[in-house]
């Protein structure tokens, strides 16, 4: 085996080393870091085991590994070459998932992260180069590129946003004063919802408090029945009864079809979808009454209309028979 080979196999595991080992040395002892931008304080934040300690842990790594390398260049055992692919293999899956993990879900990106998943990367590639096995090479990079592309098929929920940012429908009473805010969530697809609005929609007392109205449903045919919603004057009034002839096939089917999506309202929907899935509720119809910094949060029709009997919004209730 030639110098250069020997050089270009173990020259990026030892860069890792030293790099790691400065890295380490000022944190522990300067509080200092080599990457000084807020992005990296933002992912550490993230890390269960601590920043110092991941730190370490990769200097330690990079260090076996060089020694490993040494070692199998000057006496080309057959164990140390075994040790060596499965230590690259292990170490590239879970650098992968880290870089991924920022990339996809915080939409962040640490350089001292990136600098080792370079400095890792080329030790693979260099160890491959220098012993010319392109499979070697192929597969250590398959296995990063795995690793990290799997957060690009998961679909992990943002963190929610305030319940206040998020805007649908409303209904604002006459009168405005100290009253709970009522924020309701439903689907045009629920039977339980269908006969909850029901319900609201003959209620006269239910406009003497202010509500707003969230539907989840983001498929193009609920977005443009949502559309038609919003900019009917009707729905202004009383949007439960007019979200209940939207369902019960009042609303002419051309009057739906013909209506423009708004580009802000896929983005609304969105926000409700990401309260909804981060606050992990998983069924509709749901209401959360906020009332001087306290919520109650109740689920199901029965629930819900038992409440609203009980601080005498609702006095009359529409009885549904099952065929």
């Amino acid at each position: 085996m030639k110098v250069w080979q020997k050089i270009v196999g173990q020259i990026f595991a030892f860069l890792g080393m030293c790099f790691l080992g400065t890295e380490a040395y000022l944190r522990l002892f300067a509080q200092k870091s080599l990457c000084t931008t807020k992005t990296c304080a933002i992912v550490g934040h993230y890390v269960r085991i601590g920043e110092v300690t991941i730190v370490a842990l990769g200097f330690i790594f990079f260090a076996l590994l060089w020694l490993s390398l040494f070692f199998y260049f000057r006496y080309f055992k057959d164990w140390l070459n075994k040790f060596i692919i499965f230590s690259l293999s292990l170490a590239l899956a879970f650098d992968g998932a880290l870089i991924g993990f920022q990339f996809f879900v915080l939409g962040k990106e640490c350089q001292l992260c990136f600098a080792v998943a370079g400095l890792l990367l080329l030790s693979a590639l260099g160890y491959s180069v220098s012993r010319k096995k392109t499979f070697s090479a192929a597969l250590f990079l398959g296995i990063w590129l795995s690793a990290f592309s799997a957060f690009y098929v998961l679909d992990f929920p943002k963190p929610p946003p305030p319940l206040a940012a998020l805007h649908l429908l409303k209904l604002t009473p006459a009168k405005t004063g100290k009253t709970p805010q009522f924020y309701l969530f439903v689907s045009l697809h629920c039977g339980h919802c269908s006969r909850l609005i029901a319900n609201l929609a003959i209620n006269p007392k239910i406009a003497l408090v202010p509500w707003k109205i969230f539907i989840v449903d983001s498929k193009k045919e609920d977005l443009k029945r949502i559309s038609y919603l919003l900019t009917d004057k009707q729905a202004k009034k009383n949007p439960f009864l007019e979200i209940l002839r939207l369902e019960t096939g009042k609303v002419a089917k051309k009057i739906i079809e013909q209506q423009k999506i708004p580009p802000e309202l896929e983005k609304n929907i969105s926000k409700i979808q990401n309260y909804f899935k981060g606050h992990r509720f998983i069924g509709v119809p749901l209401l959360i009454v906020e009332e001087e910094g306290q919520r109650l949060i109740l689920t199901g029709t029965n629930h819900i209309l038992a409440y609203l009997r009980q601080i005498k919004l609702v006095d009359r209730e529409v009885i549904f028979k099952h065929k």
